[in-house]
């Protein structure tokens, strides 16, 4: 018996191949909610920079252009350390890589408590944390992608739902960390949620294989159809979602008013008044992330749902339209090149949207330059779905019997 290539085992007699046992569902949910979790950390960790930004002015007295370089590399190096992961997971594996970041990822952070300039921030924040964070990031997308066949759509979807999350629940806990704690205090607490990760890490769990009978024509780990994959009524799920949690809070108000109303005894009274008055604070604190002039402007919140839409699409997806085009077996490397291009384009984007904006005077035309890279994507996406469809109909015309 002869080794022919990494996974298979060959011999003239029985030729075996080595693929792994996709659970599709089960202990994959876990793996979800881990990711999940991941996402979250490290999209609110990204996009939090902003709001300890003026925190960073006070302490350290440097120029804001000087600070900027600091959440400038921590995106950078989340979005672009997919090969480093790639290579790390196929010599140790996903739950080690995840780990190892969140441990290291919180020791950078824990550093910048003790940071004495801006200097160090960068290292400290910009470099260690955003290198091992980005480690976390890559991994827990990925790894959702081989744990599921058919329902690997939907599953991705729902993961990737904590980058949106992130935005809001750590901006929110970072503002309110910062008004208690001031700056070190904030970095200790963020880098505590970052080691969080560590728990997320150790449910993946390795995925188990076996052996089976190879054959001369190479047949794809993952027999999914395109309509399967991409499992578009998850939106919708979302929308209904979404009207469910908007009545129940009607709801919720509802009752707490009657009970205010209808109330005989006095405990019951200040109880429902208490209960009134938390919700009237939380919605009051979710207000300030909210402008309500748009909603006066029909045209705004067309252009609003539309951009957010189209866009939660090609972020979803990316896992499963990579997954169609290069295999099971290559997600890891193929989805390492698309976080390294993506990476790239967060570092040199903000600087050279600046530079149209100082050379023209004008925001559209920015969006313009954005729109037009958009209409490229999606022509090279339709090319790359007409080469995918002419393969697989060459395959099919090589299998069938000459007459």
């Amino acid at each position: 018996m002869s080794k022919t290539k990494k996974g298979s085992l060959t011999s003239d007699e029985n030729p075996l191949q080595k693929i792994p046992i996709v659970p599709d569902g089960g202990w994959g949910w876990v793996v979800c909610i881990a990711s999940f979790y991941c996402n979250l950390i490290c999209s609110g960790l990204a996009s939090c920079f902003g709001i300890m930004l003026i925190q960073i002015l006070d302490t350290f007295q440097t120029s804001a252009t000087k600070i900027s370089l600091i959440g400038s590399i921590f995106t950078g190096l989340i979005l672009s350390c997919g090969p480093l992961a790639s290579a790390l997971m196929s010599r140790f594996g996903h739950r080690f890589v995840i780990i190892l970041g969140s441990i290291f990822g919180s020791f950078g952070l824990l550093l910048s408590v003790f940071a004495i300039n801006v200097e160090m921030l960068i290292i400290t924040f910009g470099v260690i944390g955003g290198l091992f964070t980005g480690l976390c990031f890559f991994t827990a997308n990925v790894v959702v992608g081989l744990y599921f066949s058919s329902r690997q759509a939907l599953a991705v979807s729902l993961a990737t739902t904590g980058n949106g999350a992130g935005v809001f629940v750590v901006n929110y806990i970072t503002e309110n960390l910062l008004a208690y704690y001031g700056l070190r205090g904030t970095l200790l607490m963020l880098s505590s949620l970052v080691l969080n990760m560590a728990v997320a890490g150790a449910l993946c769990r390795p995925l188990k294989y076996k052996l089976v009978e190879n054959t001369d024509k190479d047949i794809p780990l993952n027999e999914i159809s395109t309509s399967q994959q991409l499992n578009v009524p998850v939106i919708d799920n979302n929308a209904e979602t979404v009207k469910k949690t908007t009545s129940e809070n009607s709801l919720d108000e509802t009752r707490v008013s009657l009970m205010t109303v209808n109330a005989s005894d006095e405990k019951d009274k200040q109880t429902a008044t208490k209960k009134m008055s938390c919700i009237h604070s939380i919605i009051k604190n979710l207000a300030i992330f909210f402008d309500y002039e748009i909603l006066k402007n029909g045209n705004t919140l067309f252009m609003i749902a539309i951009y957010f839409l189209w866009s939660g699409f090609c972020v979803s997806l990316r896992v499963v339209y990579t997954t169609l085009i290069v295999g099971f077996e290559n997600l890891a490397s193929g989805y390492s090149l698309l976080s390294l291009f993506n990476g790239i384009g967060y570092v040199i984007g903000p600087p050279l949207f600046g530079l149209v904006y100082d050379t023209t005077g004008h925001f559209a035309d920015v969006f313009y330059g954005c729109g037009v890279a958009f209409y490229l994507g999606s022509v090279l996406s339709f090319i790359v779905n007409i080469r995918l469809k002419m393969s697989a109909r060459a395959q099919q015309n090589e299998g069938l019997p000459s007459n």
